[in-house]
């Protein structure tokens, strides 16, 4: 497994954790790379996404919301932690490209979450990506 692909796994797991209880994002990635090898993932990229999706939480979430049609409250937790992932590296990491991040969450949808979440994931990804 790459090193950004085990970040990511790090950052939607914060992202999940934090859905359910909002601590500090220095404390949720501290909590989730504590007994992980160093070298096994990139703590500047889980910082910046992890802090990024939580400050840009309002916009990311309204994205989601008016692409998918659905309320918030209405995606599972999971499927909202890679898709809130997926929005940031979309509209604010212009360093990544597009069809690296819908495939990455895509990915973690297949890992993570339910059976069918990797096709609602890329639907999401895929049309938020072209606005």
């Amino acid at each position: 497994m790459s090193i950004r692909t085990h970040s990511r796994q790090i950052i939607i797991q914060c992202l999940f954790q934090w859905s359910y209880d909002p601590l500090d994002p220095h404390i949720l990635i501290r909590e989730h790379t504590l007994n992980k090898k160093n070298n096994s993932f990139d703590l500047e990229f889980i910082t910046s996404c992890v802090k990024g999706c939580i400050e840009k939480q309002q916009e990311i979430d309204t994205l989601i919301e008016t692409t998918a049609q659905r309320h918030i409250k209405d995606i599972s937790p999971m499927e909202l932690a890679i898709l809130r992932l997926g929005v940031f590296e979309i509209k604010y990491r212009q360093d990544i490209p597009y069809k690296v991040s819908i495939t990455e969450c895509i990915e973690l949808s297949h890992k993570f979450g339910g059976p069918s979440s990797h096709k609602f994931i890329n639907h999401v990804l895929d049309t938020i990506s072209k606005v």
